[in-house]
């Protein structure tokens, strides 16, 4: 009877400990943290897409190479980032985004003649080929505050 009851006691924890340490689901912060530590700055990626571009500026051996898989890593890791991005959030709401993406401080929109509404505008991504829109590639756009207005295509005109 000990026996059992012991045995009993034992699967009863087994079971307990195992839902308790199981790995718990990965947050979207999470998530959208793994995948940009995966991704190059947008500097390095424009330089490694320019050597993509013009094999003959590769200066090192297996840079070209080197090169094509960081690019080719871009493609697949931005249209993921880009999904864990949501309008309204701020965009420190996403460590790291600001320090990999190419920003620029402007003027959205104009509100009379002498006001404009100014904000920033960070680009992340790679482009190949002609005109058009790519997955591969978009802007976000923010306020002064840092919140997200709009996450948008890049619509390449050549």
């Amino acid at each position: 009877m000990k026996l059992k009851t012991f045995i009993i006691a034992f699967l009863v924890l087994f079971a307990i400990s195992n839902k308790v340490f199981a790995e718990a689901p990965v947050s979207q912060k999470q998530q959208f943290i793994k995948l940009l530590d995966q991704l190059a700055r947008q500097s390095i990626l424009d330089k490694y897409q320019d050597i993509v571009k013009h094999p003959e500026k590769a200066k090192y051996k297996n840079e070209l190479k080197y090169a094509k898989e960081e690019v080719n890593k871009a493609k697949k890791i931005i249209p993921e980032l880009r999904k864990l991005i949501k309008i309204g959030n701020s965009v420190f709401d996403y460590p790291g985004l600001i320090a990999h993406g190419k920003i620029q401080y402007t003027v959205l929109k104009q509100i009379s003649d002498v006001t404009f509404e100014k904000g920033y505008i960070l680009y992340l991504g790679v482009f190949f080929g002609a005109e058009g829109i790519r997955e591969t590639d978009f802007q976000i756009v923010f306020d002064e505050n840092g919140i997200i207005t709009e996450v948008n295509d890049v619509d390449w005109k050549l």
